[in-house]
């Protein structure tokens, strides 16, 4: 595992991830992103997957990277992959107020019982997130989905209900001021055989503006600089507040999402038309 908070000079770029540089908006995101590719830069090193990092996809069987704020880290596996390993996964998240309404995203009845202060919640939320990253069908994936052996323990077993043969063990750990979880995804069979998932959805009532505003105002994000094709994951600073962000959008517009469903979303024009569909579904239900 590799970590920094310091930010990679732009001379140690390639071309082609100056040209992604280039693309974010300038400040904290942008280095944040700098952070990022500091450690990831190391990680694949290691790996030796060669110095551009824009050729590396996710999830991957032997690199996964998380940041919260300035803090970055990255997770590798070293030496022969064996076929059953599918995946590595890393989360980190630094100790801040959390929305116990959260834990409905992520967590079984029988684990929220564990989420029993910010904490363990904050503990939980990365463990599942790494068991999400270490697994190479995530895509028809949601945090839900995976189920803790032993919510309470700082290392252990995740499992999925309907893919016996694959396992997920991880560690969970606090390293300073941060929350740290690595998992491994393994199988029998070693393949997941899994293939992406994408939803349309209809229209109706809720504007992109109404929206919009909704976010600039929860995220401080400058007015104007959103469209339908912006990324609902490049919102928040990490996937945590992203969670924090979509319950409130569905407190502010009467609206009531489940996870299968957003599981569908990748832009804010995905989520716009979720919203109207879901606000159409409950004017009729009045």
């Amino acid at each position: 595992m590799t970590r920094s908070q310091t930010p990679l000079g732009d001379r140690q770029l390639t071309g082609r991830e100056r040209e992604r540089l280039r693309q974010l908006p300038t400040g904290d995101r942008r280095r944040e992103w700098l952070t990022s590719r500091r450690v990831l830069k190391l990680a694949a090193a290691g790996a030796g997957l060669g110095a551009d990092t824009t050729a590396l996809t996710f999830p991957h069987p032997r690199i996964s990277l998380s940041h919260t704020g300035t803090y970055a880290a990255a997770a590798l596996a070293l030496g022969p992959v064996p076929d059953s390993v599918l995946g590595v996964g890393i989360d980190i998240e630094r100790p801040r107020p959390v929305d116990p309404r959260t834990a409905r995203f992520f967590l079984t009845e029988s684990e929220a019982a564990h989420a029993t202060d910010p904490d363990q919640h904050l503990r939980l939320w990365t463990v599942k997130e790494a068991v999400f990253k270490a697994d190479p069908g995530n895509a028809e994936r949601l945090l839900f989905d995976y189920r803790l052996d032993d919510p309470a323990a700082a290392a252990g077993i995740a499992r999925l209900p309907d893919r016996p043969d694959i396992r997920f063990h991880y560690r969970s750990q606090m390293l300073g001021r941060t929350y740290i979880s690595v998992a491994v995804a393994v199988t029998a069979t070693g393949s997941a055989g899994v293939s992406p998932n994408r939803r349309d959805f209809p229209m109706s009532a809720i504007t992109f503006d109404d929206v919009a505003d909704r976010i600039y105002q929860l995220l401080s994000i400058q007015p104007g600089t959103l469209t339908p094709a912006s990324k609902v994951r490049e919102l928040a600073a990490d996937s945590f507040q992203l969670v924090e962000m979509i319950i409130d959008v569905q407190e502010e517009f009467d609206v009531i999402i489940d996870r299968d469903q957003l599981a569908g979303v990748e832009t804010l024009g995905d989520l716009v038309d979720l919203l109207r569909e879901q606000g159409a579904v409950t004017a009729d239900a009045d």
